[in-house]
């Protein structure tokens, strides 16, 4: 294909490179021929064009592509030849990611320079978004230990060098940095900053109901607000990020003719047997997700999710008459339940509603779980009428229907495969059978087995069972309406507006322990048998050692009630409980260091070695030190809340099974 050459591009220059007086003859030439040079040099401008236009069509074919090249080289600059890197990539750092893959297009020199890993991390950072460092730092220590050439297989890479063409036929313009390629990071998820800036999430404030029997009680619920949902940019001139429309994305509009994807590593990093992720690809995996997220235009089976609600716009008249007050969804199902008194099931394929709403309240349906496997097929609802009832999932009929529960409206339930659990604004927690039980079934709370000689009111006397549904203990110690509840493995944890969370061992059917540090009712609680998780009309996210009762982390953040949680710490099948314990004990020689280099008024430069943890902890035993572990503890819960630092300065707790933040993913705090 021939060059257009009637209009200039980049580096093109008017001036002459050589003056006629800087001109030399060639050694070669002879005299004959100097003379002919010097009478054309002569001419004016134009009859000279006219003689080296003759001459060149007069040449042969060779000798036209080295003039050619000649020409070239003397009229276009290449600033990627000549300026310093430091320079070019200056440069380069003003240019947006739409920029700066059109600029790896001109050549292999400007591709080498538009890949660097600090433009794309600067880009990155630019969009507002994180990175989990640690998790990154994670990955990246699997595949040196694995090889280069497992390394290789991670991205999808069979060999050869960092920069391929993939297949031989010219691709299209909206080809270049196509959809299809590239490999997910796995287990990436926000977490530390790796930008300069930090991601902001979206905000979501619920209205609250004027119905005082279907609120929380003990928290303070905002009722002057209308449903919002407001995405919040850190960077208003983040331009990729602020639009959803694809024509203004930065990668379907390139003008490449190759496919030309940025490799998982950084280039000739896994060849010295250290790989390192690459920003460009970093970037291209976090703009992928956020196109999936924002297009509307693709169609469903090329994108990774799909925005949608329920009911279908064609069907509107399937859904709730009024403010939906919980749901729970799976893969393939949604149950939902409002204040309109009915229960829905959606399938999420077609979002359709399935069969007819369930109707067996009285009053709005505040809670709801349910199990669609085939040999559980249940769910079980609560509502402001106290009532409980239990459906069959497939159907929707209804398989048990406890019109006195409770005294007073059922806030929230939990159930697995042995329990149902509810909790109530009348500040009780009941223990429910889900089948039916032998009077000597270990899964009688041993505190109620006196409670069996009275077969009329426990047993099926005909079978000599406990019939399924039955109330099998009830728990007392709150003093105001318990909000959440979740049950795991022996241990029942209960959130209340009182400003506690509490413990229970369910065979003994007593608390265990008490947690504190909310400053107001508490409105959420998750537990996974290591930390408990709890939001609060505080305003805050706090994260306790469920073995210590410490408060280990406080999320500051939201400015109004925290009304869900949903926490996953990611380590329960991968972190021990003694690796946990043992980070938490590393932490707290920094701390009991720090004690001593307070006792003794002097710096200690040894940090927490032994000696300095031993001198601590002497000094803390001695009965005339006026910095007893008393006073330590009473320091700790006068410290500032934070996300749980390991500054043993800022640390909020000492002592814990789990080190501060939580461990896991979450809180590594600093």
């Amino acid at each position: 294909m021939r060059r257009d050459h009637s209009q200039p591009d980049e580096g093109f220059s008017e001036e002459r490179s050589q003056s006629d007086s800087d001109l030399a003859f060639p050694a070669a030439m002879d005299a004959g021929a100097k003379q002919l040079l010097a009478a054309v040099m002569q001419l004016p401008a134009e009859q000279r064009k006219l003689v080296m236009e003759r001459l060149v069509l007069a040449a042969p074919n060779r000798d036209k592509e080295a003039i050619g090249a000649l020409c070239e080289s003397l009229t276009h600059f290449d600033p990627a030849h000549y300026l310093p890197n430091e320079l070019v990539l200056a440069v380069f750092a003003y240019l947006d990611p739409k920029d700066l893959l059109t600029a790896s297009l001109v050549s292999r020199p400007w591709r080498e320079r538009s890949q660097d890993d600090k433009l794309w991390r600067g880009c990155f950072a630019r969009e507002g978004w994180v990175l989990d460092a640690a998790k990154m730092s994670e990955y990246e220590a699997q595949a040196k230990k694995r090889g280069p050439k497992a390394a290789r297989a991670m991205a999808g890479d069979t060999g050869g060098g960092e920069l391929q063409r993939r297949g031989s036929r010219k691709r299209k313009t909206e080809e270049a940095f196509s959809e299809s390629e590239g490999v997910v990071l796995a287990g990436s998820s926000g977490g530390s900053s790796v930008g300069a800036q930090d991601a902001t999430d979206v905000s979501m404030q619920g209205n609250a109901s004027d119905d005082s029997d279907d609120g929380m009680d003990g928290v303070e619920i905002p009722s002057s607000h209308s449903t919002l949902v407001t995405p919040l940019s850190p960077n208003a001139h983040s331009s990729p990020s602020s639009t959803t429309d694809a024509a203004t994305s930065p990668f379907p509009v390139l003008p490449s003719l190759l496919k030309l994807s940025p490799t998982m590593w950084r280039a000739h990093s896994v060849d010295a047997g250290n790989p390192k992720l690459s920003w460009p690809w970093l970037y291209k995996q976090r703009r992928r997700l956020e196109n999936n997220w924002e297009s509307t235009s693709a169609a469903p089976a090329d994108k990774g999710y799909t925005m949608f609600s329920l009911p279908h716009p064609r069907h509107p008249d399937e859904g709730h008459k009024e403010c939906v007050y919980t749901i729970q969804h799976t893969a393939a199902h949604l149950v939902s339940g409002s204040r309109d008194r009915t229960i829905r099931r959606w399938d999420l394929d077609t979002c359709r509603l399935i069969g007819e709403p369930l109707r067996g309240h009285d009053m709005s349906v505040l809670c709801l779980q349910f199990d669609e496997r085939p040999d559980h097929d249940i769910i079980v609802s609560g509502g402001s009428d106290a009532y409980v009832i239990i459906w069959r999932f497939s159907t929707g009929q209804i398989l048990k229907k406890i019109t006195r529960a409770h005294s007073e409206s059922v806030l929230n339930l939990r159930f697995d495969d042995r329990y149902i659990v509810t909790c109530s604004k009348d500040t009780t927690i009941k223990i429910w059978s889900r089948a039916a039980l032998a009077k000597d079934s270990p899964l009688i709370p041993s505190h109620q087995l006196a409670n069996l000689d009275n077969p009329a009111h426990y047993l099926n006397t005909a079978e000599t069972l406990i019939q399924e549904y039955t109330l099998l203990a009830t728990l007392v110690g709150h003093k105001a309406a318990v909000n959440a509840v979740i049950i795991h493995a022996n241990t029942i944890v209960s959130a209340s507006g009182d400003r506690t969370i509490i413990a229970w061992d369910i065979d003994q059917g007593r608390s265990t322990r008490q947690y504190v540090g909310h400053t107001k009712g508490i409105a959420c609680v998750q537990f996974d048998g290591r930390r408990i998780v709890s939001g609060s009309s505080d305003n805050s996210v706090r994260i306790f050692d469920s073995a210590t009762a410490a408060e280990i982390a406080c999320l500051s953040g939201h400015e109004n009630l925290v009304r869900t949680v949903q926490a996953r710490f990611g380590d329960l099948e991968t972190v021990s409980e003694g690796e946990l314990r043992a980070q938490a004990r590393k932490a707290d020689r920094g701390f009991w260091a720090l004690a001593a280099r307070k006792r003794q008024g002097a710096v200690c430069t040894t940090g927490g070695n032994s000696n300095a943890v031993a001198t601590a902890r002497a000094l803390l035993r001695n009965a005339s030190s006026t910095l007893s572990p008393a006073h330590v503890h009473s320091s700790l819960r006068n410290a500032a809340r934070n996300p749980g630092s390991s500054d043993p300065a800022r640390m909020l707790a000492v002592g814990t099974a789990t080190p501060p933040g939580g461990g896991g993913p979450v809180g590594r705090g600093s």
